[in-house]
């Protein structure tokens, strides 16, 4: 499977699988990734290097193209209105069809990236169907007790008062 994009130059926005699997399989050339998270900064993949959406401003040309790989493409949208408002743009999910896989090139199980894009896919047309409620995920908090003090724990635990236990 190839990914159609009708421009020369493309950034992909998201390092993870599915991005690194869209920029082996998109015919136009890639330069490289955009990606908020801090862990991956200053990786790269295949030679091409992943920069923040801050430097990516200072990168990315008029007549590039953004590919959106990441599921959260509800936070993504916003940023790219904002700040890359002239620069075309368009969803990874939007050129997934029936889980053809294509080329895997990445060191991920051809079984973990079909799952991956078919949740890109799922998420990615779900939040650019007009008047159709999206939801990304739903937390189920099972406990308002946790002892692990996880750094950057994103549960919440540390923020209830007087937790406890429920049977």
């Amino acid at each position: 499977m190839t990914i159609e994009i009708k421009k020369n130059n493309v950034w992909i926005w998201g390092v993870g699988a599915a991005g690194k699997w869209a920029s082996d399989n998109v015919n136009s050339k890639v330069k490289g990734f955009i990606d908020s998270g801090s862990a991956k900064q200053n990786l790269k993949y295949k030679g091409l290097s992943v920069v923040t959406p801050e430097k990516a401003l200072n990168l990315v040309k008029p007549d590039d193209h953004i590919l959106i790989s990441v599921l959260d493409i509800q936070d993504v949208v916003p940023i790219i209105k904002k700040k890359f408002n002239n620069i075309k743009w368009s969803a990874l999910g939007e050129f997934l069809e029936n889980n053809k896989l294509g080329s895997n090139l990445t060191d991920v199980t051809d079984e973990f990236m079909e799952y991956t894009l078919k949740a890109a896919q799922i998420c990615h047309k779900s939040y650019l169907t007009k008047n159709q409620k999206f939801l990304h995920s739903v937390d189920i908090v099972i406990s308002e007790k946790c002892t692990l003090n996880c750094k950057d724990c994103s549960n919440l635990m540390q923020y209830y008062q007087d937790a406890r236990n429920i049977d």
